[in-house]
């Protein structure tokens, strides 16, 4: 079950904010092509953008076409791009300082067994019943 939900049936105010998304997107992409001297690509986004924002600032049903392929492909790179980014952290952060702290003898969860023939680990005393109300 994934947490993204995409309306496919939105309306015409939906559109029409995907029409003015699609138009700024495409121009700041453009721009950026543009910027590094790709003239015939930003161009090309210029125009791809401002055709479909222009289509779907309509808020028309025609728009509906252009709306359901965007969000399906945004929703597959979202997923894809989602993953990568959590497996670039955990193994670029998470895992090197799990093996710097190992490496340092570290262990926070008491999982070396400790000497004797228990697991079992003494703990101080109690604290009084009141004390429980207000734990924060």
């Amino acid at each position: 079950m994934s947490m993204v939900q995409i309306n496919w049936k939105p309306n015409a105010t939906e559109l029409r904010k995907f029409g003015a998304a699609m138009i700024v997107g495409f121009g700041i992409i453009g721009s950026i092509f543009l910027w590094r001297q790709h003239s015939a690509v930003a161009i090309g986004c210029y125009t791809f953008g401002g055709v479909t924002g222009a289509i779907g600032l309509t808020g028309a049903k025609i728009a509906l076409p252009i709306y359901w392929a965007w969000m399906s492909i945004a929703f597959v790179m979202g997923n894809i791009v989602s993953r990568v980014l959590l497996a670039m952290v955990y193994y670029g952060v998470l895992t090197p300082i799990g093996l710097f702290r190992r490496g340092l003898g570290r262990d926070p969860l008491l999982l070396k067994r400790p000497e004797g023939d228990s697991y079992w680990i003494d703990t101080d005393e109690t604290k009084n019943a009141e004390s429980y109300e207000k734990q924060f």
